[in-house]
C-alpha cells in the first residue's frame, strides 16, 4: 500500500475512494476452548439463572489466567453486568434472580491470556424466559367452554342466520350444509342448553 501511495497508482486511489472489491472470510482452529451456558431453576418469576463457563487450553484448565463476565439484557431493556467467580480450575459460575417477566438475552464473555501470553476473547450467547404461571401445565378446555362452542355453532348454522339463497350458493360450491349440521348435532349431543341447528 505504501508503494502504491508513493507511485500515486490509480488502483490505490480507487481503493481509498471505494474500498476493496473483494471480501475475505477466514476460519481458524484454536486449542483454547470456551464452553458456557445458562440453566434456570423455574419458568416462574423469581427463578434463579445459573450461569456457568469453562475454559480449557490443550485440554488443560485455564487457571487464574482469565475473567468471565455476564451481560444480561432484561425484558425491560436494562442490562445487568455480573462477574462470574472462578470456583474451580478453569470453571466459572454466577447466579442471577429473574425479577421481570419476559425473555432474557445473555452474553457470556471471557477475556484472558494463553499459555504463551497472547490475549484472547471468547463469547457465548444464551437466552431464558420466565412468566406468571410458567411452571403450571396448560389447563385443558372445560366442559363449559365446549358448551359455549356448541351454542355458537348451533346459532351460526341456524336458518335464522343462513338464508335459503345462501345455502344454495354453498351447495353450488360443494359445501354440504346438512352434513355439517349433523356433525355439530352429533358432537354437541346432550350438552346443556344447546339447540340443534336446523
Amino acid at each position: 500500500a505504501t508503494q502504491l501511495r508513493e507511485k500515486k497508482d490509480k488502483r490505490f486511489e480507487s481503493f481509498v475512494a471505494h474500498g476493496a472489491r473483494y471480501c475475505m472470510l477466514a476460519q481458524t482452529y484454536s486449542n483454547l476452548k470456551f464452553y458456557a451456558g445458562l440453566d434456570q431453576s423455574s419458568y416462574e418469576l423469581g427463578a434463579t439463572f445459573n450461569v456457568h463457563a469453562r475454559l480449557a487450553e490443550y485440554d488443560l484448565p485455564v487457571v487464574h489466567r482469565a475473567a468471565v463476565r455476564l451481560e444480561l439484557l432484561r425484558p425491560d431493556g436494562t442490562t445487568q453486568h455480573v462477574t462470574l467467580s472462578e470456583n474451580a480450575a478453569g470453571e466459572f459460575h454466577a447466579k442471577v434472580i429473574a425479577h421481570v417477566s419476559g425473555t432474557y438475552h445473555a452474553r457470556i464473555i471471557a477475556h484472558g491470556t494463553t499459555l504463551r501470553g497472547t490475549a484472547f476473547t471468547r463469547e457465548h450467547t444464551a437466552s431464558a424466559a420466565v412468566w406468571n404461571g410458567g411452571d403450571r401445565p396448560t389447563t385443558p378446555p372445560r366442559g363449559d367452554d365446549k358448551d359455549a362452542l356448541c351454542e355458537l355453532l348451533a346459532c351460526v348454522l341456524s336458518e335464522r342466520v343462513l338464508t335459503p339463497s345462501f345455502e344454495e350458493r354453498l351447495k353450488k360450491e360443494g359445501i354440504n350444509l346438512d352434513m355439517l349440521r349433523r356433525c355439530v348435532k352429533s358432537h354437541c349431543k346432550g350438552k346443556r342448553g344447546t339447540q340443534t341447528p336446523h
